[in-house]
């Protein structure tokens, strides 16, 4: 098959949970003797950029695949607000056949971020799209369903209402913004979604399509070189962790706040991630740590080391402030036998952590967690048996296959 990944941004100048999404799936269906490229937005600075009309794009390859990116010449505030930004729709559709993107088989819209309007173009040249809903940016131009005066979690739109009295959006443009989602769900042919968490989200907020299935996302294992075998006893000291960006809506401030208050000297906490653009946020984190020396800003850190990573951690933890639809790095600390405790908004939480595979506190209850960090910490013999209920996560190959059903039965 000739399979088109349409994604809002992709490596080298991203690399966000995504990203790593697309990447995965492109690489295994490529090892399966599918003809794959990317088509993605890239919103950095790149270097030899050629111009269409009102488009800069370059093809390049990145880890064996070949690479479109495209970008507007004079960006539009719209551009990350429009479903579809139609400005752009006659210059891409010119990429697109110009690079023959329209010779293809299938096409997957992993994010339509920026990149919605190519899902139309393609439509109209009647090729099957698969699109994948990795968060909420299609019903809250916010991404997270986080509330913009409070940053309180938010179930959906309500009909515009939520939107319009708490996040403050014009009437008119979020009623024809949610209408544009509706002709992007009507136009795709399958809607995938990660976990349970997301199709409910999506179901109480009048998208209950028929077309919409539950796909975990796969893990290439490849990547780790380990997992962490090690057994506590009794009197053992006990680190905790974080792994992902250190950005607001992870809850980063809500896992410090409840470290701080369990006072056991035998635990630390070490924090593994990039702020990005949240430098603020970063700075705001460190001063709340206090100086206390159990806590450890570990800063970036390369994909390629993530099994040290983990072999460093007793127990992840992912304090989610919003209706997380996934977590990779959640399913990542699975894949290294390292246990969990995830908030009660965390997709992959609801997936895996069940029948004792992992611990699950209430969103932003400080105390809970407090109280969770501090029965572990004081008796590290509950690590054992944490360990002994783990739930592996899906491999790469796994959801591959599954998608690679639903093309071919697309197709046919």
């Amino acid at each position: 098959m000739k399979i088109l990944y349409i994604v809002h941004e992709f490596f080298p100048h991203n690399y966000t949970g995504t990203a790593r999404v697309a990447l995965n799936l492109a690489k295994q269906m490529q090892k399966m003797g599918h003809q794959v490229t990317i088509l993605t937005y890239v919103s950095s600075e790149v270097d030899d950029l050629t111009a269409l009309g009102g488009i800069l794009y370059k093809k390049y390859e990145y880890d064996t695949l070949p690479v479109i990116s495209f970008k507007m010449a004079d960006v539009s505030p719209e551009i990350n607000f429009n479903i579809f930004n139609k400005n752009s729709e006659k210059d891409i559709n010119c990429i697109i056949e110009s690079e023959c993107l329209d010779d293809i088989d299938i096409a997957h819209v992993v994010h339509p971020l920026r990149t919605g309007i190519v899902a139309k173009i393609l439509k109209e040249k009647n090729i099957p799209i698969v699109l994948t809903l990795t968060d909420y940016w299609t019903i809250c131009p916010r991404v997270q369903l986080l509330k913009a005066n409070s940053n309180n979690i938010c179930n959906g739109p309500d009909e515009c209402k939520k939107c319009l009295h708490d996040c403050a959006y014009g009437d008119q443009e979020i009623k024809n913004r949610l209408n544009d989602t509706s002709v992007l769900f009507n136009l795709v042919n399958v809607i995938t979604v990660p976990s349970n968490l997301v199709k409910h989200i999506f179901s109480i907020n009048g998208f209950n399509h028929k077309k919409i299935h539950v796909v975990n996302h796969g893990l290439d294992y490849k990547y780790f070189s380990s997992i962490n075998t090690k057994l506590h006893s009794k009197n053992d000291a006990v680190s905790f962790g974080y792994v992902g960006p250190v950005l607001k809506h992870k809850g980063v401030h809500v896992l410090i706040e409840s470290f701080l208050k369990v006072k056991l000297s035998q635990i630390e906490l070490k924090i593994y991630g990039s702020h990005f653009h949240e430098k603020d946020y970063y700075n705001y984190l460190k001063r709340l740590a206090k100086d206390d020396s159990r806590i450890n800003f570990m800063g970036e850190f390369d994909y390629d080391n993530l099994s040290n990573i983990f072999a460093s951690i007793d127990v992840a933890i992912f304090p989610s402030i919003w209706y997380e639809a996934y977590c990779l790095a959640l399913t990542e600390s699975l894949a290294h036998n390292v246990p969990v405790i995830a908030s009660n908004t965390v997709g992959s939480a609801i997936e895996f952590l069940k029948d004792g595979a992992g611990i699950v506190f209430n969103i932003g209850d400080v105390n809970e967690l407090a109280k969770i960090i501090e029965n572990i910490g004081g008796n590290p013999l509950l690590i054992n048996k944490l360990k002994n209920c783990l739930t592996y996560p899906p491999m790469i190959e796994e959801e591959t296959l599954r998608y690679e059903k639903i093309y071919e039965r697309l197709i046919h």
